[in-house]
């Protein structure tokens, strides 16, 4: 009798421990997902080229990327944060939504201002909700973002041609996500463990490095290419307009490396393992990104979305398996496929597949025994690279289809480049002393 009475409250203590887990999972699950769909869009926004009807000149539109990776990094450095990241990120979110339905109310420089703000707030959500999460949650939260950064970013794009309102988009994303933030809430509290509340000073100084590189290397570059076109008086000729779009292009991915390889020698220096691998993703899938040509007339296609969340959810298995490759370069190498043929080409296809599996991959060398103050700015690297490199190529974005005029496939070379240096990151990760368990090398 006594033995039976004992036993009812383990079972029904384990079976609530496993509802509670599976209801972290789910919610990390959906809200790195979303935020993964939006992230390419946000990215967007912040570039210069985006102008919002500012004038011409140096203002607050030409450092907007940077400010975005500063204060990404920076919210991520306040511990206190932790337990509300999904929240930060819903706030962001729907504070875009707010910007769309406001229409031509705020003047520009306002709304990129606030612009900053909401996607410093959805990027910064994104690191205290990986630095707090652990186990089981980690993976599913690295996979969930990925497979919305390949294929939920296509799957975003169909619902806002269907809905026609941008507006209210952005807000239900941001109510789901902010759902997903109150449950993490109700399970686990607001507690936060030992061991996500070092403050890495080092990190805010390796990215306002690489934005002041940035924003030099755009300004020089462009009084650069000003002189060189001025140069051409009375019209230039078909061979040389595709010759200097080329140097156009090999100038701006070669800054964009130098940024990225700022960004690298911190995150070799002081961050922990993996670090290098994923800013040199961030890096290709900004050339991807740029290449990808958002500034067109763009069709989204549901097969681009099933080869990117299938990319996402390939990485799990092979970052797990027994064979240990640095996958994430096999995933950009791939994704050079989108650089190279249009869709539906089948290798766009695999190009969307490669994206996912880098991404994935990429991020998932976090998902070992790394502490969660160390995983979040890791990860704010990778993100820094992101929104700093694209800002740095993107201007000849405004080319008509330039990647694919010019005689020599820039771009693709660009994130082959970012491939080698994600291999180059495997073996000096490798190399270091820390123990790490399968999966997280």
């Amino acid at each position: 009798m006594s033995e039976s009475t004992t036993a009812a409250p383990a079972v029904s203590v384990s079976t609530s421990s496993d509802r509670a887990r599976d209801v972290v999972v789910a919610a990390h699950g959906l809200a790195a997902f979303i935020l993964g769909c939006v992230a390419t869009y946000v990215v967007v926004q912040t570039s210069p080229e985006f102008a919002f009807g500012l004038p011409f000149g140096f203002d607050v539109a030409h450092v907007a990327p940077e400010l975005v990776a500063l204060l990404t990094v920076a919210v991520a450095l306040v511990p206190a944060l932790r337990p509300y990241g999904w929240l930060l990120a819903a706030a962001g979110l729907l504070g875009n939504a707010l910007l769309y339905a406001q229409g031509t109310r705020l003047d520009g420089e306002t709304l990129l201002v606030l612009v900053i703000i909401v996607v410093s707030a959805q990027f910064g959500g994104l690191l205290h909700a990986f630095a707090l999460a652990d186990g089981r949650a980690r993976w599913v939260l690295g996979v969930g973002f990925a497979a919305g950064v390949a294929g939920g970013g296509e799957l975003l794009g169909i619902v806002a041609r269907t809905v026609h309102d941008d507006a209210a988009v952005f807000a239900a994303l941001g109510v789901l996500v902010a759902v997903a933030g109150v449950a993490l809430l109700v399970v686990r509290g607001r507690s936060v463990p030992d061991g996500v509340g070092r403050v890495p000073w080092w990190a805010v100084i390796a990215v306002a490095i690489a934005g002041v590189l940035a924003v030099a290397a755009i300004r020089a570059w462009g009084a650069a290419l000003d002189a060189i076109t001025r140069s051409y008086i009375g019209g230039i000729s078909e061979s040389d307009a595709v010759r200097v779009q080329t140097w156009d292009q090999l100038a701006r991915v070669g800054a964009a490396l130098l940024v990225a390889a700022v960004l690298a020698a911190a995150a070799r220096r002081w961050g922990p393992r993996g670090s290098v691998r994923w800013v040199a993703v961030g890096f290709g899938v900004a050339l991807v990104g740029a290449g990808v040509s958002y500034f067109f007339a763009y069709t989204p296609t549901w097969t681009a979305v099933v080869c990117g969340v299938v990319g996402a959810a390939a990485g799990v298995p092979l970052v797990r398996a027994v064979i240990r490759v640095p996958w994430e370069a096999v995933g950009l190498v791939l994704a050079t496929g989108l650089l190279l043929f249009d869709p539906p080409s089948p290798v766009s296809a695999v190009g969307w597949f490669g994206l996912g599996l880098a991404v994935c991959c990429g991020l998932l060398r976090f998902a070992g025994p790394v502490s969660g103050g160390e995983a979040g700015v890791g990860i704010g690297l990778g993100v820094a690279a992101w929104l700093l490199c694209f800002q740095v190529v993107a201007p000849a974005a405004l080319l008509t289809d330039p990647f694919r005029q010019s005689s020599v496939p820039v771009l693709a070379i660009g994130v082959v480049v970012a491939a080698l240096v994600a291999v180059v990151g495997f073996l000096l990760d490798r190399g270091k002393t820390a123990a790490q368990p399968r999966g997280g090398e």
